[in-house]
């Protein structure tokens, strides 16, 4: 829809440059027919200026959410700014997010269903466990994390490797491929460290809040996430 709406807007800059240059074109005509040109050749100026506003990028908008390089900008119809943006109740905000942190422990599949629905039931879906896919938001949970669990207590987020062994997802679906990241030194290791036989859930580490690979059936604390909206 956006870029519908952006197609439009480009459309019909143009088509007002083009009606621009015809009238300047008609004007100059016309003076030219009863001698009135102006010898120091402004009209011409203006021409040629309006020809290359319609035959250069820079003098049409940028594309939707940027600025051009003439300084406009098209915004998306509809977008709401954070600031303008709530959480649920129990929920904090971040950017465009909202976190909770659990007051149980819950093994790996509890704590998905519990960040899915307000029930252990996996019945509906509300969120799922947090994605800390930049360092902005990690850094944002992990002094969360500090000062919510000062006893110290691994942590799960949402990404695992259950599906195919090396190959870790988040819990949307994303792979997390060649993204940022924030393992701890010699992780994932899937267990090769002897703590358990197979690893495939990641949480933080409650020593140095760095991302290990650990036993999906251990219980531990979460954070859940679900996206803020227009109160």
């Amino acid at each position: 829809m956006a870029a519908c709406v952006l197609s439009i807007v480009t459309m019909v800059t143009q088509v007002v440059v083009v009606l621009e240059v015809r009238n300047l074109r008609s004007e100059l005509e016309t003076k030219l027919r009863h001698k009135e040109a102006v010898p120091d050749g402004k009209d011409f100026d203006k021409l040629r200026g309006a020809k290359a506003a319609l035959n250069d990028p820079r003098g049409l908008p940028g594309a939707a959410g940027s600025s051009g390089r003439d300084g406009r900008d098209v915004k998306q119809p509809g977008t709401v700014s954070p600031e303008n943006l709530a959480c649920p109740s129990g929920y904090v905000k971040f950017q465009d997010t909202c976190f909770s942190f659990s007051n149980e422990r819950r093994n790996h599949a509890e704590a998905r269903c519990a960040c899915q629905t307000t029930e252990l039931n996996c019945q509906t879906t509300g969120g799922h466990l947090a994605l800390p896919k930049d360092q902005a938001t990690n850094d944002f949970l992990v002094n969360q994390i500090h000062d919510r669990y000062p006893n110290g207590d691994d942590v799960w987020f949402g990404l695992t490797d259950q599906l195919q062994e090396g190959e870790w997802a988040w819990d949307d679906g994303a792979p997390l491929g060649t993204g940022w990241t924030n393992w701890y030194t010699g992780q994932p290791d899937d267990g090769a460290d002897g703590f358990s036989s197979a690893e495939d859930c990641a949480r933080w580490r409650e020593d140095s809040y760095k991302w290990d690979d650990g036993s999906c059936f251990f219980p531990r604390h979460y954070v859940c996430e679900v996206s803020a909206a227009v109160p």
